[in-house]
């Protein structure tokens, strides 16, 4: 394991291990760093490799962490990898939606801490090819659901809400693959 990616996971344990207040913890996470672990070096970021990533996942998992921080990396991956500049805080993410000049419409079930994040990332459908789009979470309607392991999600409903941007998305099967 390399060093950087050790040194992630440590900070990540530890963060967790003390904060169990949400806004806490999040202020510490940001504060350290780790919410840009999986953003690329040249962006601003720490630019782990994605095994460190998953590895900051399964840490954020295993301490039931009340945050969207596993979200947040995935999140924030995403739009760097699109070209997106990713905007300050929590983010969600979710699939299956339509982006017209410029709007945004869905109807997003049971997204992860789609209450609390300030921006949604979403894997959208433009004209038939796929686009991902940001948008802000209070673009929708949000209904809190509640789940059986008490996971902190709402429905999420777009109408024809304004984004804040939008790329195409390019799947590199060998890339992937690769990783």
């Amino acid at each position: 394991m390399q060093e950087e990616t050790r040194a992630a996971l440590e900070t990540a344990e530890k963060v967790f291990a003390d904060h169990a207040e949400p806004a806490a913890l999040w202020a510490t996470l940001e504060e350290t760093g780790l919410t840009l672990a999986a953003t690329p070096e040249d962006q601003g970021g720490a630019g782990l490799p994605p095994e460190a990533v998953f590895a900051l996942h399964r840490t954020a998992g295993a301490a039931a962490a009340p945050a969207p921080f596993a979200e947040t990396l995935t999140a924030r991956r995403l739009l760097a990898a699109a070209g997106i500049a990713a905007p300050e805080g929590p983010l969600a993410f979710a699939a299956g939606a339509s982006v017209a000049a410029g709007r945004l419409t869905a109807d997003l079930p049971e997204v992860a801490f789609g209450g609390e994040a300030g921006h949604v990332v979403v894997l959208a459908e433009a004209e038939g090819a796929p686009r991902l789009a940001l948008a802000r979470a209070s673009q929708a309607d949000a209904r809190p659901v509640v789940t059986a392991g008490e996971d902190p999600e709402a429905d999420l409903t777009f109408d024809a809400a304004p984004i804040v941007a939008e790329a195409p998305v390019h799947w590199d099967a060998e890339a992937l693959e690769a990783e």
